[in-house]
C-alpha cells in the first residue's frame, strides 16, 4: 500500500521535556539541559508560533530558579534544531551525566506519524525537528545511552501525547499504535531486558493532552507550558508550602488550565516527579 506522511498540524504543539532525577542532598550532582523549540520547518510542515518562546522561557526558568547553569545547557531552535544536532547534543548529555545527575530535555514542536492509504499506522511515531523527524526508535535508543542511576522525566505538550497512563475510554476504545510515549517506553523496556546487568535510567513522563485530545500552540507560547511556567515564576504551584517546587507540583498546577482548554494533562511515575 502507498504510504503517506501524516503529521499532526491542528495547531498541535509539542513540548518534550526529558528530566533526569537528582537527589537534593547530593553535593556532587550536576544539572544539564537541552532545550529545543521549532516554529519553522522549511517547506515540509506548517509553521507554529510559540515553540521558540517555550524553549527560551523554559531554559530561562531553569537558569534562574532551577539550579541549572548556562555552561551545562544548550538551546537549539528552528534551523539549528536539526536531527543530527539534537541527537548529537543529547548524546553528549548522556556521556556527561553521571549517576544522580539531572538532565533536562525540552522540546516544543509538531509531532506525528506515518500511515498507509487506509489510515492505519505503519511506521514509527515521531516528534518533528527542523529537517527531519525524531522517531520513537531513535529517542528510545538515545535514552538508553544514559547511565544507571540517571533518572529521567519526559514531558510532552503535544496533540494526542498521552493516553497510556490510564485505561482506554469505553470497552471498544483502542489506543493509537503511534502514541510516541507508549512506543518509547516499550522500546526502552526491551533494551533494558537485553542489557544484562544494566538497569538504565528511570523515566517519568508528563503530557499536556490525552491520546485523543489536542494541545494548543499560542502566539506567546503553548497554553499548558505557559501555565506551567507561571506557576514556577509566581511560586503559586507550591502546593505543600515548603518553599520548594517539584515538577509534579508544576504539572498539577498547570493541568487545570489544560482541562479548561478541552484537554486533560497526564503524568506517569509520580514519585520521580515529586522528588525532582
Amino acid at each position: 500500500m502507498t504510504k503517506k506522511r501524516v503529521i499532526d498540524l491542528v495547531k498541535g504543539h509539542l513540548l518534550l521535556v526529558v528530566l533526569s532525577f537528582f537527589c537534593s542532598t547530593a553535593l556532587a550532582e550536576t544539572r544539564h539541559g537541552l532545550f529545543v523549540g521549532v516554529n519553522e520547518y522549511g517547506q515540509r510542515l506548517t509553521s507554529l508560533s510559540g515553540c521558540v518562546i517555550d524553549a527560551t522561557e523554559m531554559r530561562g526558568a531553569c537558569l534562574r530558579n532551577g539550579g541549572w547553569s548556562s555552561t551545562n545547557t544548550v538551546r537549539l531552535v528552528d534551523s539549528s534544531a536539526t536531527l543530527t544536532a539534537v541527537r548529537t547534543t543529547f548524546g553528549n548529555l548522556a556521556k556527561a551525566a553521571k549517576s544522580g545527575d539531572t538532565v533536562l530535555y525540552y522540546q516544543s514542536s509538531h509531532g506525528g506519524s506515518e500511515e498507509d492509504a487506509g489510515g492505519n499506522p505503519t511506521k514509527d511515531a515521531c516528534i518533528c525537528l527542523y529537517d527531519d523527524d525524531y522517531t520513537d526508535v531513535a529517542f528510545a535508543e538515545d535514552l538508553s545511552a544514559f547511565r544507571d542511576g540517571v533518572r529521567v522525566i519526559v514531558i510532552l505538550d503535544t496533540c494526542h501525547s498521552g493516553g497510556m497512563f490510564k485505561g482506554a475510554k469505553g470497552a471498544k476504545a483502542v489506543r493509537p499504535a503511534w502514541n510516541f510515549v507508549q512506543l518509547v517506553q516499550k522500546r526502552l523496556a526491551e533494551r533494558k531486558r537485553q542489557a544484562k546487568g544494566a538497569s538504565g535510567p528511570s523515566v517519568g513522563w508528563i503530557t499536556a493532552a490525552d491520546y485523543d485530545e489536542y494541545s494548543w500552540d499560542g502566539r506567546y507560547g503553548a497554553v499548558f507550558t505557559s501555565e506551567f511556567l507561571d506557576g514556577w515564576h509566581s511560586g503559586d504551584a507550591d502546593a505543600d508550602g515548603d518553599g520548594k517546587l517539584s515538577f509534579f507540583e508544576l504539572y498539577d498546577y498547570a493541568k487545570d488550565v489544560a482541562i479548561d482548554d478541552g484537554t486533560e494533562a497526564q503524568c506517569d511515575n509520580e514519585d520521580l516527579l515529586k522528588a525532582t
